[in-house]
């Protein structure tokens, strides 16, 4: 083969190359470096051949012989990083990038790279100066907007990114995904018109293009426009029947129309569909989605009561914004008293159930105070169930909660200094881990021992401890869980005080707020939500705050902005009940005495 048969076979791989025919490209220049194992060309079209086909390393052997034969070739330094980009090598990438600057600093190619890079390592300020860089040589690089546009949103720069996808889109009108950014933008900017309007203009462009009607069905949800909704989720699936957060989104709008068997259906193919084709970015989603799953099927979506025999102790942590009120003094909700009242929710583990025991290590500092010590001591007065919605499954951690009982509050609190000090503590999980986490699960023999502890510190509680009755307590809780469902069994009593209700839901979960509503129900001449508050003691200003934020989530995720009123049975109130009563003539009160006889029940 002669020089002109090598040149005229270089320039048919490259042909090959243009039509992304690779593999033949690969074997006309394999060709070539058998007759001319010099050959520059040959070495760095192969690796680029190479590149293209996702084989990183042998492009870069390519890349290398290419470079030993011509140190100065730009090209083969910045394909040689790209390829190193690819394998996540980043620091490697950004060395072939600068070798590539040093021969020719305009050079356009190592300069949008090194963006990119800077992108990936969330330097996005020096990803802007390199952007900038580009447009500088090139004032229409429709590339080097994009980009910045995508470091300036991620700063949360929202006017400034659109101003970039602006001036692409009059460079390139037809860019379906500059188009699709926009309108993620102006969402962000509260635009949700104008953002329909980009993802629109996006799909006319690009019919299967997934992200603008993925974008579209969220919008749609959020504005409680669920037929329209369903429609883009599903389109997706017909484009893609893989795409996974389709079937989520499916499901999470089913749930809404309240096509609850259905939306399981579709959580479980999301899950099955994530598993299936091994979406690692998605196996956390689909582990939260199939645990919800398994508590929804168990419970029906309600706060269930199964104790123990005996407890599982427990070691709950928790800063100092949840253990502190807004003045800086400890939280009323942690003082112990004679009320066994719901609806106090705390943080913990999913196996977590009614009568264990925890105690509250706090963690953090307030005002100058650090605080890092043992001073709380709780019941749990319901099993553990998702505080989180499903549809926040992807957007922060995934928590259970369970209804609580303040059993005991040390004055000489137990610091971390003296449990750090005690050998018999140098097995405990917890102390181990250095609290960091939500929930440990504690050994009896430890719990033992720090009881041991506190008591020594604290002589009331070696004495609370003879006479603490879990057993009975216990029963007093299943007594109010009694009345609960008397009272929603014979719910056509509520007539006798006026009300011509008809009975929704018994336990209604909160989800996203924590906490359950005793009984929801509507009124059956103006289809209007109430909320009914159960307490066998007396109601206080905890149990009006309490039931404003039922109301408040019903009017949110139910009634869709329209009125919802509210009903407290209690035992009695006291006066900062009254005076708050008289803030919401949507509130009313019943005495509980005048229920229980219409239910044949008494109080003990």
């Amino acid at each position: 083969m002669n020089s002109n048969e090598i040149t005229k076979k270089i320039q048919e791989g490259q042909a090959r190359l243009e039509s992304q025919e690779f593999q033949k490209a690969i074997v006309l220049f394999d060709e070539v470096l058998k007759i001319d194992p010099d050959n520059e060309d040959a070495f760095y079209f192969k690796g680029n051949a190479q590149l293209n086909l996702g084989y990183f390393d042998d492009a870069i052997k390519n890349f290398d012989h290419a470079l030993e034969l011509n140190p100065d070739d730009l090209d083969a330094h910045n394909d040689r990083g790209v390829a190193y980009l690819s394998l996540g090598e980043f620091k490697k990438a950004m060395g072939c990038f600068d070798d590539a600057l040093k021969i020719n600093s305009n050079a356009i190619n190592p300069l949008l790279n090194k963006g990119f890079i800077f992108i990936e390592l969330q330097q996005f300020e020096n990803a802007i100066q390199s952007f900038d860089t580009v447009l500088k040589l090139e004032h229409e690089h429709t590339s080097a907007f994009f980009n910045k546009g995508d470091a300036l949103y991620k700063l949360n720069n929202f006017k400034s990114s659109l101003e970039c996808f602006n001036k692409l889109l009059v460079i390139d009108h037809e860019d379906a995904e500059a188009w699709n950014y926009k309108g993620a933008i102006l969402e962000d900017l509260e635009d949700p018109n104008e953002a329909l309007n980009c993802y629109n203009k996006s799909i006319e462009l690009k019919p299967d293009f997934v992200l603008p009607w993925y974008n579209k069905g969220i919008i749609y949800k959020d504005e409680d426009n669920l037929e329209k909704s369903l429609e883009c989720f599903e389109k997706i699936l017909n484009i893609e029947p893989n795409y996974s957060e389709a079937y989520l989104e499916i499901g999470n709008v089913l749930k809404r129309l309240g096509n609850k068997d259905e939306s399981y259906e579709s959580y479980e193919k999301f899950v099955e569909n994530v598993r299936k084709n091994k979406f690692s970015e998605l196996y956390v989603k689909a582990r939260r989605v199939s645990g919800y799953l398994n508590w929804a099927k168990e419970t029906g979506e309600t706060v269930t009561f199964s104790p123990r025999d005996d407890p599982q102790y427990w070691q709950w942590v928790t800063k100092a914004a949840f253990f502190l009120d807004d003045n800086g003094s400890e939280r009323e909700a942690l003082e112990p008293g004679s009320s066994h009242d719901p609806g106090r929710w705390w943080t913990c583990h999913k196996d977590t159930r009614a009568g264990d025991l925890a105690f509250i290590y706090r963690a953090g500092e307030e005002n100058g105070v650090v605080y890092r010590d043992l001073k709380y001591l709780i019941m749990a007065r319901s099993d553990a169930y998702p505080l989180d919605s499903i549809e926040t499954v992807g957007e922060r951690n995934w928590h259970y909660g369970c209804d609580f009982l303040p059993v005991f509050k040390f004055d000489n609190s137990l610091k971390i200094k003296e449990m750090r000090a005690d050998p018999y503590l140098d097995e405990w999980n917890a102390l181990r881990k250095r609290f960091q986490g939500i929930a440990f699960r504690t050994q009896e023999s430890i719990w033992k021992h720090l009881n041991d502890v506190l008591s020594s510190k604290n002589p009331d509680y070696k004495k609370f401890l003879k006479s603490f009755d879990r057993g009975r307590i216990m029963a007093k809780i299943i007594d109010e869980l009694r009345i609960e469902k008397e009272l929603s069994d014979n719910f056509h009593i509520m007539k006798d005080f006026g009300y011509e209700l008809e009975f929704d839901s018994r336990q209604k979960a909160c989800v996203g707020d924590g906490g359950f509503i005793d009984i929801l129900a509507k009124d059956k001449n103006i289809n209007e939500y109430t909320v009914i508050e159960l307490k066998v003691v007396r109601a206080d200003r905890c149990t009006f705050g309490q039931i404003s934020g039922y109301i408040g989530w019903v009017m949110e995720n139910m009634a869709k902005g329209e009125s919802v009123k509210g009903i407290v049975i209690s035992r009695g109130y006291d006066n900062k009940f009254s005076s708050a009563l008289k803030t919401n003539p949507n509130i009313d009160h019943i005495e509980l005495t005048e229920i229980l006889p219409r239910l044949g029940m008494k109080l003990k």
